[in-house]
């Protein structure tokens, strides 16, 4: 029986966010112009660097102890007053460049209303300033804007994935509502699933959600992006059954469809309904289909991703329920590198959220990718592989976004067997139908099987039984 190599146990994660902890508001590269109001220092020109619902971080060229109180004056144009006015205390202060001091500050709940109407300002502004600059109509959308006729015309998902609403359908023209009316691969879809010239508007975004979600009935459980210079990624997540895992091959030789479709035959003969979706090209087409058929037809939906590090793929990666990152004894490090991507984005996906407002539990901030290693000599090696790579993103990354974490698990390894592997691409089947009783097929096996535990529940060792055969020839 193997033997888990020993781990040092990690110390325990302190409460969030840490007293005195600088990075415990979003930060997002915002400069706006503000005059700040202090009791000791009397009134003085900054500028608001980020804000968040919880906290904002200023700059000026007057160092403010910790602990004041101070309050800061902002032009919000859209807004009815024309200005916003936000009290708090500073918790923290450091140098910044030109002999200018950053200061970050506490913002109590009675604020919360007054960061609502600055997202808003904030918001038209960004929406009305694109359709300047792109010479398009502006529109603030409301239901009663929307035809049934036009809102037929594009797919539900992918309304909801864009972040957009068709509004009037005229012959093969039809109007619709966008946050980015700019993204071009965004225009090209709509064209391509409608059958139609798209003449797109420009909306605000909180206006094209509200719309969708009484036209269409939907929920957004997890929105990201609120405007001009942030990632507008608008995840919809029907009430499904199906559970979503994302493969990802880091290995040359060994894909992720090879993996999937292996997983597939045991999660079958176990009873439950499989789909397969093949996304390691660029299908962009297949992808806005996928969560309908899902929902009705299946229990689990493998998809196939390429290790790029593209934000199309590593979108599906983070959206996904389980990600499965597939590595070698001699490629772990490519698994770091993805890691790492995948990592970052995650991170700017959730900063994002948490800068508009969405509460984020302590799970959320943990990204927690499952690893898979193949092409092994013995089952021992992938102990080791995964060590390594443990070691390594745990030392690069922990420190690297402090309100932020990544979780790694080992779910099994796959020992090397290329004879089988080719013969059964040559016949057509997969590897765990043409000799079942090999010992990669076994490790694949061992493999679905522990994605139908939750994962403390899960045990990498692979039991694998050779044949006296096998073991007499070595």
């Amino acid at each position: 029986m193997n033997k888990m190599p020993t781990k040092k146990p990690r110390k325990p994660q302190e409460t969030y966010p840490p007293e005195g902890e600088r990075r415990r508001f979003p930060r997002h590269p915002w400069v706006i112009p503000a005059e700040i109001r202090t009791p000791g220092h009397g009134t003085f020109q900054g500028a608001l660097l980020n804000m968040g619902r919880g906290g904002a971080m200023v700059e000026s060229g007057e160092t403010i102890p910790r602990g004041d109180r101070l309050s800061f004056r902002i032009e919000a144009p859209e807004d009815p007053s024309g200005e916003l006015v936000f009290h708090g205390t500073t918790v923290w202060q450091s140098p910044g460049g030109n002999g200018r001091s950053r200061h970050g500050v506490v913002l109590p709940e009675d604020q919360r209303g007054s960061y609502q109407r600055f997202r808003r300002a904030c918001e038209l502004t960004g929406a009305k300033t694109t359709a300047r600059v792109l010479d398009l109509p502006f529109l603030e959308v409301t239901p009663g804007m929307v035809e049934p006729k036009a809102l037929a015309t594009i797919k539900r998902d992918l309304s909801c994935s864009l972040n957009c609403i068709p509004l009037k359908l005229r012959g093969d023209r039809l109007m619709v509502a966008m946050s980015a009316p700019d993204d071009s691969r965004a225009i090209k879809k709509l064209e391509l699933f409608g059958r139609c010239r798209i003449e797109p508007v420009v909306a605000t975004p909180s206006s094209i959600r509200s719309a969708l979600a009484q036209c269409l009935g939907v929920r957004f459980v997890s929105t990201v992006g609120d405007g001009s210079g942030m990632p507008r990624i608008y995840r919809y997540r029907p009430n499904r059954q199906a559970r979503i895992v994302a493969i990802v091959s880091c290995v040359p030789g060994f894909g992720a469809k090879h993996l999937a479709e292996n997983v597939a035959v045991t999660l079958r003969a176990e009873g439950s309904r499989v789909l397969l979706a093949d996304l390691d090209g660029e299908s962009a087409v297949l992808s806005e289909g996928i969560s309908g058929v899902a929902t009705q037809h299946c229990d689990w939906l493998m998809v196939t991703l390429s290790s790029d590090t593209r934000s199309f793929f590593l979108d599906w990666a983070i959206r996904a329920d389980e990600t499965l990152v597939l590595v070698s004894p001699k490629r772990w490090q490519n698994g770091c590198v993805y890691a790492d991507a995948l990592f970052s984005r995650f991170v700017e996906v959730h900063k994002d959220r948490w800068v508009l407002g969405d509460d984020l539990c302590p799970r959320q901030r943990v990204l927690t990718l499952s690893v898979v290693c193949g092409v092994l000599s013995d089952t021992q090696e992938g102990f080791k592989s995964f060590s390594r790579m443990d070691a390594r993103i745990h030392r690069e990354l922990d420190m690297r976004e402090p309100g932020f974490d990544i979780d790694l698990h080992y779910v099994g390894g796959v020992v090397d067997d290329g004879k089988n592997l080719q013969k059964a691409q040559k016949a057509g089947v997969p590897l765990t139908e043409f000799r079942p009783r090999s010992p990669a097929s076994q490790c694949l096996t061992h493999i679905a099987r522990s994605l139908l535990r939750p994962t403390p529940a899960r045990d990498p060792r692979v039991p694998v039984n050779r044949s006296l055969l096998t073991r007499l020839l070595g």
